[in-house]
């Protein structure tokens, strides 16, 4: 499960919730980045979803796996969106230390990006670098005018 951003971005909005840490831009970007990217994923390009446990293949239901999105994608965003950011110092493209960690990791465990979530990944990548250099623009641009 850690090779999915998801668990990584999940664990990271638990530990907020929990007062492990402050809310921050770089949380609230990638809740952003991940509920856009996770919708993207569940309704436009859906796939099989299958869990190998203990030698068994198991399928999951599609309805299941939008529940799951709705849980771990959107709720997480929707619960922090209106919050006030306790964390101002921190500036959100610092949201990119995490990725990084996440995929190094995954590259360390040699791990198939393309089959993580079934499609191209360079895709993925450039659209979530295109998300957050977006917000950046609009937030340093527009929002601080």
């Amino acid at each position: 499960m850690i090779r999915f951003w998801t668990t990584w971005n999940t664990i990271w909005y638990l530990s907020y919730k929990l007062g492990f840490y402050k809310l921050s831009y770089p949380l609230k970007l990638s809740l952003l980045v991940t509920s856009i990217s996770g919708g993207y994923n569940v309704y436009i390009h859906p796939r099989i979803c299958k869990i190998y446990f203990r030698g068994k293949k198991y399928v999951i239901d599609n309805s299941v796996i939008k529940i799951g999105d709705l849980l771990l994608h959107h709720i997480p965003l929707l619960l922090t969106i209106t919050e006030e950011v306790e964390n101002k110092e921190i500036c959100g493209m610092t949201v990119l230390i995490p990725m990084g960690m996440w995929a190094q990791i995954n590259m360390l465990k040699k791990v198939d990006f393309n089959k993580i979530y079934g499609r191209n990944f360079n895709e993925i990548i450039y659209t979530s670098i295109g998300l957050l250099g977006s917000y950046g623009l609009c937030y340093h641009y527009f929002q601080k005018k």
